[in-house]
């Protein structure tokens, strides 16, 4: 139904359905708008499943604990060399 940001109207005609409710779903289900989507699609449900593009895509709460993590991991490998602050008043 949503492809690269477009409204593919026929198959939205093809439900029962009108641009403007299909952009209300999108902005319910992910507080974007039909641009930002790459992919939508109906399921047998009747839910709509969208793919944002990546540059429209939100931080999650597990995505940001997981780098966190991760930055948590390479701190301690991250130490200055011996000497560095004697050389950088030089």
């Amino acid at each position: 139904m949503i492809e690269d940001g477009w409204a593919v109207t026929r198959a939205a005609r093809h439900l029962a359905l009108r641009t403007g409710k299909l952009g209300h779903a999108v902005r319910i289900q992910s507080g974007h708008t039909i641009g930002s989507v790459a992919m939508g699609r109906p399921e047998p449900d009747g839910r709509l499943v969208v793919s944002l593009r990546p540059g429209d895509e939100t931080a999650t709460h597990v995505g940001i604990t997981t780098l966190d993590a991760r930055l948590a991991a390479v701190e301690p490998v991250r130490q200055p060399c011996p000497g560095a602050d004697a050389k950088a008043n030089r």
